[in-house]
């Protein structure tokens, strides 16, 4: 479940999107990162007695920053309340996306792992499956983080409640063919960990897709924009479903721009942040 929100300011003012991403991460995970402040100019947080400098989202020791240009930033982005609206794109506009997806999926600056590897104490294979656990979800067999497993069942409890009044999310559990959880890989493309090695990520997969798109580089190879061609064809998951995995603390891959349908991870500091952000009105 995610926390409580709860959010005080501090003499320092005006509240900063650096401080609420912060501030997000701690009440996120309020177990684990016992403390914020800023220190040394930025904003840090403390996990596990160690100290983890927000450097632009690159979540870094103090001994690295000195170095913080030779890493990428962790994915931390305003997650959308809805799927982008590519019609509303220009030509224009839509090429100078499609580029930066390009681009930014050929350059392969590292990001430093050390952060979530406290946070989930996983550090290699090995410590992955002492962490992760087997168990079902809509009947299917799932690796998965222990810590996750009452979350994921709080989202399949409300998943078969809505399937006994909604006929699409009847037809969509029925569809499904396995469900993916932990797999200690990198990210296709990257050099970069997958959340699926954390075993925080899982994908739903279908029986067929029906010549419908699961994923954004599947549809690299269409004719014209690509992006504007693979997103009227992508593969769909249900809204309702969609809101019972936030509920939990879940984000949906459908939502970002380099789509990925079947794809669930658990990310609650997103949620939690744009909360704060409409609280502070942040733009």
């Amino acid at each position: 479940m995610i926390p409580l929100l709860y959010f005080l300011t501090t003499i320092m003012s005006p509240v900063t999107h650096d401080q609420l991403w912060v501030q997000a991460l701690q009440e996120a995970y309020p177990q684990r990162i016992t403390q914020t402040q800023r220190k040394n100019g930025d904003w840090a947080l403390e996990l596990d007695g160690a100290w983890y400098y927000w450097a632009e989202g690159r979540l870094l020791p103090e001994a690295l920053l000195g170095e913080a240009k030779k890493y990428s930033r962790h994915a931390f982005f305003d997650y959308p309340d809805d799927e982008p609206n590519l019609q509303a794109y220009t030509p224009e506009e839509l090429a100078e996306t499609e580029a930066r997806i390009v681009k930014r999926n050929t350059t392969d600056t590292p990001r430093h792992p050390g952060f979530y590897d406290a946070l989930w104490q996983i550090h290699n294979a090995q410590t992955a499956q002492e962490k992760n656990k087997t168990t079902f979800f809509l009947g299917l067999k799932l690796l998965i983080h222990r810590e996750l497993l009452e979350d994921l069942a709080r989202v399949e409890e409300s998943i078969v409640e809505l399937s006994r009044s909604q006929r699409d999310v009847r037809t969509w559990i029925q569809s499904l063919a396995r469900s993916d959880g932990f797999n200690w890989r990198p990210i296709i493309g990257t050099a970069n960990r997958s959340l699926h090695s954390y075993g925080i990520a899982l994908d739903v997969v279908p029986k067929t897709y029906g010549g419908k798109l699961g994923y954004w580089r599947w549809g690299l190879k269409s004719k014209g924009p690509w992006l504007l061609d693979a997103w009227k064809n992508r593969w769909q998951v249900p809204k309702s479903v969609v809101q019972a995995f936030e509920a939990e603390g879940f984000i949906w891959g459908g939502k970002w721009m380099q789509f990925d349908t079947i794809h669930f991870e658990y990310r609650p500091e997103l949620l939690i942040k744009k909360t704060l952000t409409s609280r502070y009105q942040l733009k």
